[in-house]
């Protein structure tokens, strides 16, 4: 946790050092100014979401809809409310930017900074991605069209040699990708990719986590309220069987006890002479 904390602490420092340093070097501080910008808006956004989503009346729907069908509502309360807005909405959409503005500046600088070879790999990855990308665009949109694939370079092609194109295509982008990540990462850039990727994990991923479960707090608590009523009956309902069985064996077991007493109980006749 000391160490979390020291790590944290140490990125912050990192972060402020490049801000003030923003005159001498306007790349590398602007690139530090991104991922706080971005966090901030897309916390604005959570609120303006939530406040939005609790003016619609939403909290009052799913109670209506638990109290309408009871126990069959589980599942049915659930809704994916306003976190598209985060992604969507305009401070999403701004963080989104902010993202892709931080990538970008953090690909100049990796370039910037690079030595001779590890810039031409950048260079022939990135035109690599590029063509991939354009690859799959225009395969999607082929693909799209009524006519399918006629009149397009695949026309005729065996489903085997499509499935073949487009696997040798992943894996050569996939390739690409990760080593242009790699260089990018273990450069000038790297401690600003850091911070970029951790801005970018929590507001794209932890914020809209954190508003689903809020906006379903209500079919949440339901649930768990249904999960653990479920239980509580599975375990009396084990224990009354138990409690029945143990008395059914304990009033055999009397039954038994009194076949054997009053056997032992009937006089023993003499032989006649």
């Amino acid at each position: 946790m000391l160490y979390g904390g020291w790590k944290m602490k140490e990125m912050l420092a990192k972060n402020i050092g490049a801000i003030k340093n923003i005159k001498n070097d306007p790349l590398v501080g602007t690139a530090a100014i991104l991922p706080p910008v971005m966090v901030i808006l897309s916390v604005i956004g959570f609120v303006v979401s939530l406040v939005r989503f609790v003016q619609n009346g939403a909290y009052g729907e799913q109670v209506e809809v638990i109290s309408s069908s009871g126990i069959s509502a589980v599942g049915k309360g659930f809704v994916t409310g306003t976190v598209g807005n985060l992604y969507s909405g305009v401070f999403g959409i701004l963080s989104l930017l902010c993202f892709g503005v931080g990538l970008l500046f953090m690909m100049i600088l990796s370039f910037k900074k690079a030595g001779a070879v590890r810039r031409f790999v950048l260079i022939l990855d990135a035109i690599v991605i590029l063509v991939v990308s354009i690859f799959g665009v225009y395969l999607s949109s082929v693909l799209g069209r009524e006519e399918g694939l006629a009149g397009s370079f695949l026309a005729g092609s065996e489903p085997d040699r499509i499935k073949s194109i487009l696997l040798i295509t992943s894996l050569i982008a996939l390739i690409s990708v990760l080593s242009f990540a790699v260089l990018i990462a273990t450069g000038e850039a790297g401690w600003l990719i850091g911070h970029l990727l951790i801005a970018g994990a929590f507001c794209f991923a932890a914020l809209p986590a954190a508003l689903w479960i809020i906006e379903n707090s209500v079919s949440i608590v339901f649930l768990i309220l249904v999960i653990v009523g479920f239980l509580v009956l599975t375990v009396a309902v084990v224990k009354l069987i138990g409690v029945l069985a143990a008395r059914r064996s304990a009033a055999k077991h009397d039954a038994q006890n009194a076949v054997r007493e009053s056997v032992s109980e009937e006089p023993e006749h003499e032989p006649e002479a």
